[in-house]
């Protein structure tokens, strides 16, 4: 498990905190076809010999090919990477929440500003950060032409929601896109080790969070 140290270093750098060059920017596209090959193949090999599960995953392949008649787009990948966002800030304290916007805007938040209005500014503002630094390629649809990746996207999808049934259920319900979370699942993973220590080890959620405000510009 990764330390608040590198989890917060990890958030810092999804969200633009420093700028990147060419080649950063290069490892850091969504959804081209430069998708780990061999992590496919492992998904592949799993899909083959999980025979308890066989059924279920026939299920998700047809839904997975009747999402994909509706194809998928970068709209579709910036959807997911709100929602995991907007359930980071969504757990962060009323007082958290104030300092970040506190430090954006120069001065202090006042009061009046219920808790609902500061979780959607931040959350905007990590989201807007985020996306700053990621390049969403074109024919997004052609990663599934492989069957490997279509396991990669059901297992993905069925580790989402035994972790994070809450993200599931919202990434599922917005059109199925718990499907695709595979495509930004290395980019959203410090979010989510993050939300996972604030379940289990508050302090350490304390850290991670003073850590990346002390590291926003």
């Amino acid at each position: 498990m990764s330390t608040p140290q590198q989890i917060a270093e990890a958030i810092l750098d999804v969200i633009g905190n420093k700028k990147k060059n060419n080649r950063d920017v290069f490892f850091y596209s969504v959804g081209t076809t430069f998708i780990n090959t061999t992590t496919d193949i492992a998904y592949l090999g799993i899909d083959f010999f999980d025979t308890e599960n066989r059924g279920r995953n026939q299920q998700e392949r047809i839904r997975m090919f009747a999402r994909m008649k509706r194809g998928v787009t970068k709209f579709d990948l910036t959807k997911i990477i709100e929602i995991i966002i907007d359930e980071y800030t969504y757990r962060l304290s009323e007082d958290q929440l104030s300092t970040v916007l506190a430090k954006k805007a120069g001065e202090k938040v006042g009061g009046y500003i219920t808790k609902t209005v500061l979780i959607t500014e931040v959350a905007s503002l990590f989201t807007s950060k985020f996306l700053t630094n990621l390049v969403f390629g074109a024919g997004l649809s052609s990663v599934f032409s492989a069957g490997s990746s279509v396991s990669r996207a059901i297992y993905s999808s069925e580790e989402l929601r035994n972790r994070f049934p809450s993200i599931y259920n919202r990434l599922r319900m917005s059109g199925d896109l718990d499907l695709f979370f595979f495509l930004v699942e290395a980019q959203t993973k410090p979010f989510l080790q993050a939300i996972e220590l604030k379940n289990r080890n508050p302090a350490a959620w304390n850290e991670v969070f003073e850590l990346v405000n002390k590291g926003l510009q």
